[in-house]
């Protein structure tokens, strides 16, 4: 049965809808920057990029609010926070008319994982209840399974797709949906850890560990059949955060961890060249590509214009970014 959240998300709406220009249209609206890196990150930073290098910063954030993850679609950008005390309340989601600009934060559940697909806006709450929205006002609780539990869902070949944090005999299990009500499910094959999930080269990447201490990359193009590609030994650290473009695969480990920390692949994940000591001790929270480059995302910003092999370090601000992604 679908249900609305919350009424304090209708008054939202209502009050969203007495603007002229707020309404949801295309990627190309206003409130849509095109071909630009979004990031989101601690006490209501916000900030948009074209190259990742020079960044222009929200003058009207929510300080209190702590932007988990964003999307964008449908003429609007959404973040999801997490409060640390604000007079919203405990959580909920941050919608820019003008990104990273013109906010109004309202009350909702936590959604840490959150993306845009089939013209629709679609979170996962750390219970597994599936939330969607079409304008980032009202959402609608379209499912609950504690097994969507999840960090990431990403949507792309008509899918929503996420992995699952509990383990079904030893092995995790990867999620796809149309709709964001009814889902599939398949256990990947060699499973022990799963760390991130990411669509590009036209097909869906998880990297993680297998069973025996390998490094592992799964790839898919329709999220139920998958190809286990090893990466290595976890003695050289663990990939955490992958991305992809351009026909190339990148992933990283968290930084500050001794050994190889960004692999890179050509071939789709047959055979891997890595190198040891990436360029910052910081965590990295997130990473996307766009723009010929990738960019990642911590206390600072990395960036990356040959395809992960060689990185350039800035700070753009005093912040802490918590998620990043590209809007072509």
């Amino acid at each position: 049965m679908i249900r609305r959240i919350s009424l304090v998300v209708l008054f939202g709406f209502l009050y969203y809808g007495c603007s002229d220009d707020d309404s949801p249209g295309s990627n190309e609206d206003e409130g849509i920057p095109g071909a630009t890196f979004m990031s989101g990150g601690l006490f209501g930073l916000s900030m948009a990029s074209s190259d990742g290098a020079d960044w222009s910063f929200g003058n009207n954030e929510v300080p209190q609010n702590n932007n988990w993850n964003l999307a964008a679609g449908n003429g609007v950008v959404v973040m999801t926070f997490a409060s640390t005390g604000s007079t919203v309340g405990g959580a909920g989601f941050s919608r820019y008319a003008s990104f990273p600009n013109e906010v109004t934060s309202i009350n909702g559940p936590f959604l840490r994982a959150f993306t845009f697909g089939n013209g629709q806006f679609l979170g996962i709450s750390d219970n597994g209840t599936v939330y969607t929205s079409t304008d980032g006002l009202t959402f609608v609780n379209r499912t609950q399974n504690i097994e969507l539990a999840t960090t990431e869902v990403v949507f792309g070949n008509g899918l929503f797709a996420t992995f699952t944090l509990q383990i079904t005999a030893g092995l995790r299990k990867i999620f796809t949906s149309a709709d964001g009500e009814t889902w599939n499910e398949t256990v990947l094959t060699d499973s022990e850890t799963v760390n991130d999930i990411y669509f590009g080269n036209n097909q869906f990447i998880v990297v993680g560990t297998s069973t025996g201490n390998q490094n592992a990359c799964w790839t898919s193009s329709n999220g139920t059949t998958w190809e286990l590609k090893t990466m290595g030994f976890e003695s050289e650290g663990t990939p955490a955060i992958v991305a992809a473009g351009d026909g190339r695969i990148v992933a990283l480990s968290l930084g500050g961890i001794p050994g190889s920390n960004v692999w890179w692949s050509d071939n789709n994940g047959d055979t891997w060249n890595t190198e040891s000591g990436f360029v910052t001790n910081s965590t990295i929270n997130d990473m996307a590509f766009g723009n010929n480059r990738f960019v990642a995302v911590s206390g600072v910003v990395a960036v990356s214009s040959d395809g992960g092999e060689n990185w350039s370090i800035n700070a753009p601000n005093n912040g802490t970014m918590r998620n990043i992604i590209f809007n072509p």
